[in-house]
């Protein structure tokens, strides 16, 4: 790593053009239970859809960003007397695509206005050489998916009716618990360049980064 090298841009030309293509195309099958008669107390949908979407540049298929391939939602809402409801509700998606690092490089930086000389950017005071991560070429993008997205959503919603001198309110309290498993649902992963404990090439720490815990609300 003691020889400067330019660095690679992320484009193949900075003319705009409008060769890149792409396509998308799926299916969803939905069943849905009504309340249609009086004394229906139950009622929901079940929904399945699976889809693709691609991105093709310069010969290459890509998945795309929200390329999510499995998507199932449960909805139930049941009716369990006059003035209270009860609510459950179950999503299921498959993980999206991600661009992973294969490794790190050291940063290279320009040392004049002309971009014609390079060196090896280091810690003040000549210290160690700075790394970054490093994503490998086109063929890398969008090469790897998350893990599966799942929640279980419940709510318990109680009704109520108000009247007097002359105020007349409708009132609905509900109680609303999101993620009752506490399900880790990885949003993205953060890299941490780290020191090989064996000499050599540093290393990648990974760690993953997610949306909501358990989290009851009252409303």
């Amino acid at each position: 790593w003691s020889a400067p090298f330019a660095v690679t841009e992320e484009r193949l030309t900075s003319m705009p053009v409008n060769e890149g293509t792409g396509e998308a195309y799926g299916i969803e099958i939905l069943v849905e239970k009504r309340r249609i008669m009086k004394g229906d107390r139950f009622n929901g949908w079940i929904s399945y859809a699976y889809a693709i979407a691609n991105r093709t540049r310069d010969g290459l298929k890509t998945p795309f960003t929200f390329d999510q391939r499995h998507t199932l939602n449960i909805v139930l809402d049941y009716q369990i007397n006059g003035w209270l409801d009860a609510g459950v509700r179950w999503r299921y998606g498959s993980g999206y695509p991600y661009t992973p690092p294969i490794g790190v490089q050291p940063r290279v930086i320009p040392l004049d206005e002309n971009e014609t000389i390079w060196a090896i950017q280091r810690e003040p005071l000549g210290g160690d050489v700075i790394f970054d991560l490093d994503y490998g070429d086109e063929t890398n993008q969008n090469s790897e998916r998350l893990p599966a997205y799942q929640r279980l959503d419940i709510r318990f919603t109680a009704h109520s009716h108000y009247a007097s001198g002359g105020l007349n309110f409708d009132w609905d309290f509900y109680i609303d618990i999101i993620n009752v498993y506490n399900h880790q649902n990885v949003i993205s992963y953060r890299y941490d360049v780290i020191e090989n404990p064996n000499g050599g090439a540093p290393m990648l720490l990974r760690e993953a980064q997610s949306m909501f815990p358990i989290l009851p609300t009252l409303g």
